[in-house]
């Protein structure tokens, strides 16, 4: 049995031998370097920067407040005598001297101006060298009804005749009658006539206008200028100013009392009406 196992020893060693002869030395390879892995650098995170400081805008001036100016009311240019417009009446002169009567209450403080207008009136009358004058002043406590009177003003305004008087004014006296009302109209004056009586009518005078300064004494005096015959012109310093013109009462306002002045050309109207030769007809 050892020789049997001996002999196989010494076989299986002589194959290897002739496998080692044919085939030859055994080709050694040289084993793959396993590369190295490069490594990646690990981020350093950013050094922050730091915010720039937020600039402090500089203090917000304080605008020093401007007044308001108060506005200056646009005065009305003052026409030349050879601008002033003369609106047209027709020529009805009085042919008699014409009686007053004044309608107001007995404590009415406009009685007074209303005597001192007709008084004014007989002075530029007699400056004219005119004989026609207004007539003597009396005074009633009859008022004139005052719708009568609002009526008559619209009336007036439009051209129109308007309502009749009333009874209660054709029982008053006089040829010309100046009604110191309390109501709220426009003040007017009827055109005279050689027959009809006449009507001047003034509003209430504790409201403006009428309750400026110096106004109501000039929207009397105005209105006794129709009564005799005058029309309206444009120019806001004459007595006569008047629609269709913008003038308006308040125009008349003054610390001082006086008399605005009627035109040149106004003063010749007057003298063609009633010249120094006229003569009342009764």
């Amino acid at each position: 049995m050892k020789r049997k196992m001996a002999w196989f020893s010494v076989s299986i060693l002589l194959v290897a031998v002739l496998l080692m002869v044919s085939c030859g030395p055994a080709k050694m390879t040289a084993p793959t370097p396993t590369p190295t892995p490069t490594p990646v650098p690990t981020p350093t995170a950013p050094t922050p920067v730091p915010p720039l400081p937020t600039p402090t805008p500089p203090p917000a001036s304080v605008p020093t407040p401007v007044p308001t100016p108060t506005p200056t009311p646009t005065p009305v240019p003052t026409p030349t005598a050879s601008e002033i417009i003369y609106y047209p009446v027709p020529e009805r002169p009085w042919t008699k001297i014409p009686s007053v009567t004044i309608s107001a209450r007995a404590d009415d403080p406009r009685i007074q101006l209303a005597r001192e207008a007709v008084d004014f009136w007989n002075q530029q009358l007699a400056e004219l060298g005119t004989p026609f004058r207004l007539g003597t002043v009396t005074h009633t406590t009859e008022l004139v009804p005052i719708d009568y009177l609002t009526a008559k003003s619209s009336a007036t305004l439009e051209g129109q005749t308007g309502p009749l008087f009333p009874e209660s004014v054709r029982r008053m006296p006089g040829d010309l009658i100046i009604a110191l009302s309390d109501g709220d109209f426009v003040s007017f004056s009827t055109a005279p006539g050689p027959t009809a009586r006449v009507m001047v009518g003034i509003r209430d005078s504790q409201t403006p206008p009428l309750s400026l300064p110096n106004v109501a004494r000039n929207v009397i005096a105005h209105e006794l200028g129709h009564a005799i015959g005058l029309g309206h012109n444009n120019d806001p310093t004459k007595l006569m100013c008047g629609r269709p013109a913008p003038c308006r009462p308040d125009a008349w306002q003054s610390s001082v009392e006086r008399y605005f002045p009627i035109t040149e050309v106004e003063k010749t109207f007057l003298l063609k009406l009633y010249s120094p030769t006229w003569q009342p007809s009764r």
